[in-house]
């Protein structure tokens, strides 16, 4: 019943600054805004690719303010879209699982979703923008991945066959790519356990507990963005310039406080359960 990942939700001090930094690295482009009386935020919504970035200005008390005198400027929420959104939120009734619904978008009860706010949208076919593709992926740290990815499995009528298990000795993770619709779309949550308390997602969850952590894209042009990210002074790691089919990854310091993952095109399909798909492999 979940479409795409059809974007994040940062939490940020200053929304119009905020902006300026996505279109100066990524090339977004600034869509409008509007308000919501259930984070008592501002929300400034940016075109990135062909999904939507949404950055939080707190109004006053709320979730956003709490988020940022906790923890900072950082990722706050995602937002998948849905063909059948009315569906969702009667799957959801039927489930006890309770929401509320705001400007056509339904926010679901974060008690309830280990974590990760999360929040469902009507999806919408867009032209893309600036230089990512598109978004695919947000990582949700929790203490059981088994039981998070069945969670998101029977509230969102997700296919448990689809899914594809991951893990990363090198990051200290196991867990589950809860993907939507394969082979057709990336699209997914990485639901994962860090076991490995020495390595930087370990002790990010040591300190934070369960929820989001980072997110991901696909670039079709990974040297131009790696350019831009130089021109704005931004802190990366991954040189596509030596090898376009390098990922980057996006220090928080750069970009309000969220860790971004960049894989180049058709890239990820190799660490995804079908690298057959991948193209111009090493």
């Amino acid at each position: 019943m979940l479409e795409q990942l059809e974007g994040v939700v940062l939490a940020v001090n200053d929304a119009e600054a905020a902006t300026k930094t996505f279109e100066q690295i990524f090339g977004a482009r600034f869509e409008g805004s509007a308000d919501s009386d259930v984070w008592n935020a501002r929300i400034a919504v940016l075109r990135c690719g062909t999904d939507l970035l949404r950055l939080a200005e707190p109004r006053g008390p709320g979730a956003v303010r709490e988020h940022i005198d906790k923890w900072g400027e950082g990722l706050f929420a995602a937002v998948f879209s849905s063909k059948r959104p009315d569906d969702i939120a009667k799957r959801l009734d039927d489930k006890t699982i309770s929401n509320v619904v705001e400007d056509g978008l339904i926010f679901v009860d974060p008690s309830r979703t280990f974590g990760l706010r999360t929040v469902i949208s009507r999806h919408e076919e867009r032209e893309p923008v600036g230089v990512i593709s598109f978004l695919y992926e947000v990582t949700h740290l929790v203490h059981d991945w088994k039981a998070a990815s069945e969670f998101w499995t029977d509230a969102f009528g997700l296919e448990g066959m689809r899914f594809s298990p991951i893990k990363s000795e090198h990051y200290g993770y196991d867990g589950v790519l809860t993907l939507f619709d394969p082979p057709r779309l990336l699209d997914r949550i990485e639901v994962v356990h860090p076991y490995d308390t020495e390595k930087a997602m370990g002790k990010f969850f040591v300190k934070r507990g369960e929820g989001p952590y980072m997110f991901y894209t696909e670039c079709h042009d990974t040297p131009e963005l790696a350019q831009r990210l130089d021109e704005a002074g931004a802190r990366y790691a991954g040189n596509p310039n030596k090898d376009p089919r390098t990922s980057i990854f996006i220090h928080p310091s750069a970009t309000h406080g969220v860790l971004i993952g960049v894989s180049p095109k058709d890239q990820a399909w190799v660490w995804s359960g079908r690298p057959e798909l991948a193209k111009n492999q090493a």
